[in-house]
């Protein structure tokens, strides 16, 4: 462990302004870090209780990096229609904004970007869903789908 921190002060050293760490990572501009288990309401851009301890994490690498500028972008599956779909994740991305300002975080810092469904991941696009076999693989998929990503855009 120690060995790591040794490295991430070496290498925020050698890139200087332009490198950010969170939990022992070193970030860049234009980095993104994918939150798991981000989780809203059925339908729904309301936060559950449990997404707010994973969101705690960003207020922290937030406050130890007060000069970054980040996008929450929040991302659906296929299911339902496309406008639907980049409603509900822009309303998400501003929900998880309005709870970051909430925890202290300066608004200019942040710009919610709801995706929908136009940037599947690997594997999970509409096209590939449907080709697959069992109910749970389609539902694992949809579930991967869902995400939400923290990306780092600028000072």
């Amino acid at each position: 462990q120690a060995d790591r921190r040794t490295e991430i002060k070496i290498l925020s050293t050698c890139y200087g302004h332009e490198t950010f760490n969170w939990d022992d990572t070193v970030f860049y501009i234009g980095s993104k870090r994918l939150l798991h288990n981000i989780r809203f309401g059925l339908d729904s851009s309301g936060l559950l209780a449990s997404s707010k301890v994973i969101l705690d994490t960003v207020v922290r690498f937030m406050k130890k990096n007060p000069s970054i500028k980040i996008e929450i972008a929040v991302h659906t599956d296929p299911q339902g229609s496309y406008k639907h779909n980049m409603i509900l994740s822009q309303a998400s991305a501003q929900c998880i904004t309005d709870y970051l300002i909430s925890q202290g975080i300066d608004s200019a810092r942040i710009v919610p970007k709801g995706y929908g469904y136009t940037h599947s991941l690997p594997g999970c696009s509409a096209a590939d869903i449907a080709k697959m076999k069992t109910k749970e693989e389609k539902q694992a998929a949809y579930q991967k789908d869902r995400r939400m990503e923290v990306v780092i855009i600028g000072r």
